[in-house]
Parts: C-alpha cells; sequence; structure tokens
C-alpha cells in the first residue's frame, strides 16, 4: 500500500465529534438549515434511521456516520 493510499484508509477512521461533522456537512450542504435536516431526517444509508440517532447510539454508530460524512467530504464515497 502506499503512503497516500495509507493516508486515506487513516482519515477514515478517525472518529469525528459532532461540531466537527456538522462543519463538513456545512461545506458540502451549504446551510446550518440542511445540516440541521440531515441529521434528523431518515438516511437510507442507515436502514433509513436518523443520522442523529445513529451517531449517539455507540461508538460504532460515531464511526458509521464519521466514516459516511468524511467518505463524502474527501470524494471517496462509492
Amino acid at each position: 500500500m502506499t503512503q497516500n493510499a495509507n493516508t486515506a484508509t487513516n482519515v477514515q477512521r478517525i472518529l469525528w465529534t459532532k461540531s466537527q461533522l456538522d462543519a463538513m456537512l456545512l461545506s458540502m450542504l451549504g446551510s446550518t438549515d440542511l445540516v440541521k435536516g440531515w441529521w434528523i431526517s431518515p438516511n437510507n444509508a442507515f436502514d433509513d434511521r436518523h443520522p442523529k440517532d445513529v451517531y449517539y447510539q455507540d461508538p460504532q454508530g460515531r464511526k458509521e456516520i464519521s466514516d459516511y460524512i468524511s467518505a463524502f467530504a474527501n470524494g471517496s464515497y462509492q
């Protein structure tokens, strides 16, 4: 694995704080209202659960949300 591949993998393993995730979402969505709505809307990626519920469920939920948002933020979501 190359250095860049290792770096990308490590970035996805970070558990971001809610404030950091909000900042990432704001940069992608462009509005605090849309960010607030994203957290409380059913999301197909999480079996139609609200991202807020997944995030606060347990450490695995925080990892799942952190990975999801950071993948979109860095353009690697598939």
